[in-house]
């Protein structure tokens, strides 16, 4: 089975001019799940982070967010980051969610976890329902989830160099 972990950056409104990003981060096993939340929590200890803090990339100060994103860098491996145009907010999910279930295999099984949205959860059962993708999907708080933290810092930075080019 492989562990998913989807968070996005942005609004898909044709009126906000950010980019609207969304991150997939894939990991192989619950024992690399375990690993790199152990991880996470001994990089809190180490930097005398409380442990309920949230990585979050719009609202950490820049220490923090670099901290975690050279965590990220030498610890995740398997990521992705999907940018929409921008149209329709119905259309920008099917379309994200469609690149997402396209990174998947019919012979696998997946857990998939994603930030609170109905648009995408709603876009993503869809899809994988539509190519028969086994796959356990359930929506989680970013703040209690450190690997959903990954994907929206993912997301983040991703939508950082798109919106700076």
């Amino acid at each position: 089975m492989k562990y998913c972990f989807v968070d996005e950056s942005g609004n898909p409104s044709p009126k906000n001019r950010s980019p609207f990003v969304v991150a997939l981060v894939i990991l192989d096993s619950i024992e690399k799940v375990s690993i790199l939340e152990k991880k996470i929590i001994d990089l809190k200890i180490k930097n005398s982070i409380p442990m309920e803090y949230e990585f979050h990339f719009s609202r950490n100060a820049l220490p923090r967010k670099n901290l975690f994103l050279d965590f990220i860098k030498k610890n995740v491996h398997d990521y992705y980051a999907f940018i929409a145009e921008k149209t329709n907010s119905i259309k920008i999910y099917e379309e994200i969610s469609m690149q997402i279930v396209s990174r998947m295999s019919v012979e696998e099984k997946y857990n998939i976890r994603l930030d609170t949205n109905p648009k995408l959860f709603k876009a993503l059962r869809t899809n994988l329902r539509s190519r028969k993708i086994s796959a356990k999907l359930k929506q989680v708080e970013s703040k209690g989830s450190s690997l959903i933290q990954v994907a929206d810092y993912v997301a983040g930075i991703a939508a950082k160099i798109t919106k700076n080019k």
